[in-house]
């Protein structure tokens, strides 16, 4: 029986190996394959096939099978870094505010990030110590809120609260729909409802809430980060293996949805079909849109800016990654107060904006942003302490006992996504605020349930003395 047990534990590692190399064998293979049947840009493929291929060997290398805080930020390091220099490459778009050498440095830039971020998981496991079953098939909380059921009372209680703040306060509604949704689905997985009713319902629920993130919101972002909490709890509570198939499908009905987000927000007044055709006409097709509307390209060509433009003269220095701490100190008290990288892109390029795209606000990459404050040992030592920070999560949201934790690091998962599109300052206050009712419902647990019950048992140990 042992042996038997020590097979099926070797066997997930076996696949592991499998995939790292079929990994390797397809990057090989690539760069001989495209150049024999197509006139590619040969030097920038191979750099966006390197790229491709470490942040593939890192996800594959996660000891993770469920949807994890590491193997969402890879994602997202797919998303804003391999896509746009492999799509370039390819001929499968022009572009005319960066030239061939721009790119190739750039890729470069992006490579020592990956780098120091593979550093950081290495410096994480040789320092973490023994090992421990992270893939175990269910979790016991001995505490924490819906352990028990009165706590039933506080979590209605929340949900009215943000029932009320949704339909009232629209700047500030998708932020406690986030949350909203997030309590509903860890609530209802460890209730006593019946399997077939807790699916039914947590389907309901993500519906029900997809619907006014396409119809009410402004930004596509706030429709990512539904899908990624959605996504990371159906994964996670059920202990499921994500596979490619699953995430291409997730793309596809983002950029579908990204599409619709951006035909409402222009409001032409003009059918959706005769919308469609003009989004395909001006952005020159499929790749066009994905470049465009999945603010690939925008980042991609904001990051080729600062790292082409840079020096040491104009290094921000960290203004823009401390600035949330001095997030409550209106602008009106001090005027110099550091503004978003978001916003200084603009101010930036002033004349010279992307061709991928405009607006009051534009992406340029977390590596953007930490090149931009402290040039190439800023990306590197960035995404080294990344690494250490989303290592220490994942560990935690393994090992903990507390229900809580769980409903904390929920809401957190969609930041560690999200900066990839830069504007670290401001993502990492607007998580700060979808977490608050999560904060004030923690809060009422302790204050009504975890205190009262630790004064009892108290009470007994001393009266057993």
């Amino acid at each position: 029986m042992l042996f038997r047990q020590q097979e099926l534990w070797k066997l997930p590692l076996k696949n592991m190996f499998k995939d790292k190399e079929l990994n390797l064998i397809l990057h090989l293979i690539a760069p001989f394959a495209f150049s024999l049947f197509l006139n590619i840009d040969v030097w920038n493929f191979i750099l966006g096939l390197i790229i491709s291929f470490l942040i593939i060997n890192l996800y594959l290398s996660c000891q993770y099978t469920h949807l994890s805080f590491n193997k969402v930020f890879l994602i997202g390091a797919y998303y804003y870094l391999a896509i746009f220099p492999l799509f370039y490459s390819l001929n499968l778009f022009k572009a005319e505010t960066f030239n061939s050498w721009d790119l190739s440095l750039t890729s470069l830039v992006c490579i020592l990030s990956l780098l120091g971020y593979s550093v950081g998981q290495f410096i994480y496991d040789y320092f973490s110590g023994k090992k421990t079953d992270l893939n175990h098939p269910t979790y016991i909380f001995k505490h924490g809120i819906g352990t028990r059921k009165i706590d039933l009372f506080l979590v209605i209680f929340i949900l009215i609260l943000n029932l009320v703040i949704i339909l009232t306060i629209g700047e500030i509604r998708s932020f406690f729909i986030l949350t909203t949704v997030g309590i509903l689905l860890i609530y209802m997985n460890y209730s006593k409802l019946s399997t077939t009713s807790t699916f039914l319902l947590a389907f309901l629920v993500s519906v029900v809430s997809i619907i006014p993130m396409l119809f009410f919101s402004d930004s596509r972002s706030d429709l990512m980060k539904l899908v990624i909490i959605i996504g990371f709890l159906y994964f996670f509570l059920n202990r499921r293996k994500v596979n490619f198939i699953q995430l291409a499908s997730t793309g596809i009905f983002l950029f579908a949805g990204a599409i619709l987000i951006t035909i409402f927000r222009t409001n032409t007044g003009q059918s959706i079909v005769d919308d469609l055709n003009v989004i395909n006409e001006s952005y020159q097709g499929i790749f066009g849109i994905i470049l465009r509307l999945g603010d690939i390209g925008i980042a991609f060509d904001n990051l080729i800016y600062i790292v082409k433009n840079s020096s040491l003269d104009n290094l921000l220095l960290g203004s823009t990654l401390i600035r949330p701490i001095f997030f409550l100190i209106p602008r009106s008290l001090w005027v110099e107060k550091p503004i978003d990288t978001s916003l200084l892109i603009i101010e930036e390029r002033y004349g010279s904006l992307s061709e991928f795209g405009g607006g009051t606000s534009q992406s340029i990459t977390i590596v953007g942003e930490l090149f931009w404050n402290f040039s190439y040992f800023g990306v590197f030592t960035g995404l080294l302490i990344l690494a250490l920070i989303i290592r220490s999560i994942d560990n935690v949201l393994c090992k903990t006992e507390s229900l809580s934790t769980i409903y904390l690091l929920t809401i957190l998962v969609p930041f560690f996504f999200i900066i990839w599109r830069g504007a670290f300052s401001s993502e990492l206050v607007y998580t700060l605020i979808s977490m608050i009712p999560i904060i004030f419902l923690i809060f009422l647990h302790k204050l009504f349930k975890e205190l009262p019950q630790y004064r009892n048992s108290d009470r007994k140990s001393q009266f057993v003395e």
